[in-house]
């Protein structure tokens, strides 16, 4: 018999590749853009609070020259002082840089030969012009805004790198004060958590796929030992028919009262062919007398109602040509069924 063992493989693996497709669908369709952007929001909200220190550092100088404490180039001076100090973000790389709103740049930590120069005309790699963009954002409105722009990245003056920044005006002194996030950092956080969320897919499916194996193994093992076990009944069965055909002794099975089997030996027995005995009436084989139909009907019928009756007996069993014939009848069975071997002479 052809054995399917690939099926239930099939019926485990089958659930498992999708369940880690979905995850996989689900984790880079919808979990990854979302993070990306939660980054994104969380990182220009840092760089708009850092403006807004920064600005209020250059107040806090400004007081100071008001107060008559400092002269506003000694403020001045000391207010840069202090920002071009300031750095954060990885390796504490990010800073602030001040220009003025005309484009002149008052400070650079990383590019400071530009400080003095005026770039309010100097293109990007994109094409726009950087510095007179921020002097217009910052103007606009009080509290300041975001620019989006291609930049230096960092120390490195041969590479470029798209920014964010927010800017703001600090108009007592005429200047704008700015920081900002390279979206080269806010790629790596998510590519940081892609390599995290890949890690975890391939986690799940290493455990799914071993909880599918052993699902499976124990799958084979079942199937084996239903194959098996049917192998040795339809076994057991060909044997038995064969003890059956070959048997001395007449042999038949009924169902209902009726005649569904008969052995080559009742048979002969009976002058029947084996299609004439199959399908006949059970009383058709048993003569009207107290050891025929009287003795062998009542005993069957309660037989298949459960009842204690003996299983072997004397009875006479009624040929084809008419003859009696005196058996010993062995009979089994119930619920329905039954069967019974005979042994006998004509009378």
């Amino acid at each position: 018999m052809k054995r399917t063992w690939y099926k239930p493989a099939l019926r485990v693996a089958l659930p498992t590749v999708v369940s880690v497709l979905f995850f996989a669908a689900a984790a880079f369709g919808l979990i990854l853009p979302a993070f990306h952007q939660t980054i994104l929001h969380h990182e220009m909200g840092h760089v708009r609070n850092l403006t807004q220190s920064g600005w209020h550092l250059l107040d806090y100088y400004h007081r100071l020259e008001a107060s008559g404490e400092l002269d506003r180039p000694a403020a001045q001076r000391k207010a840069l002082d202090a920002l071009r100090e300031l750095r954060y973000g990885a390796q504490e790389r990010n800073y602030f840089w001040v220009q003025e709103l005309d484009g002149d740049v008052v400070m650079h930590p990383y590019m400071p030969y530009l400080e003095g120069r005026n770039l309010a005309e100097a293109m990007d790699a994109e094409g726009a012009a950087v510095v007179g963009r921020i002097s217009k954002v910052a103007g606009q409105d009080a509290d300041g805004g975001f620019i989006e722009y291609t930049w230096q990245w960092q120390d490195e003056p041969t590479e470029m790198a798209e920014k964010v920044s927010y800017v703001r005006l600090f108009r007592p002194w005429g200047w704008v004060i700015g920081t900002g996030v390279y979206m080269r950092d806010i790629k790596a956080q998510t590519a940081e958590m892609a390599h995290r969320l890949g890690g975890v897919l391939m986690a799940m499916l290493v455990v799914m796929s071993a909880l599918a194996a052993a699902i499976v193994h124990q799958g084979l093992r079942a199937e084996r030992r239903r194959a098996k076990a049917e192998d040795a009944l339809i076994e057991s069965e060909q044997k038995y028919r064969t003890l059956v055909t070959h048997a001395i002794d007449g042999i038949a099975l009924c169902h209902d009262h009726v005649v569904v089997y008969g052995n080559p030996a009742i048979q002969q027995m009976l002058g029947y062919s084996e299609a004439e005995l199959t399908r006949l009436p059970l009383q058709e084989i048993l003569p009207q007398t107290p050891l025929g139909r009287d003795l062998v009907l009542p005993r069957y019928s309660q037989r298949l109602e459960g009842a204690d009756v003996p299983d072997q007996y004397e009875a006479q069993l009624l040929a084809r040509d008419g003859r009696v014939l005196d058996v010993m009848l062995s009979a089994w069975g119930g619920g329905g069924g039954g069967g019974g071997a005979g042994r006998g002479r004509g009378a």
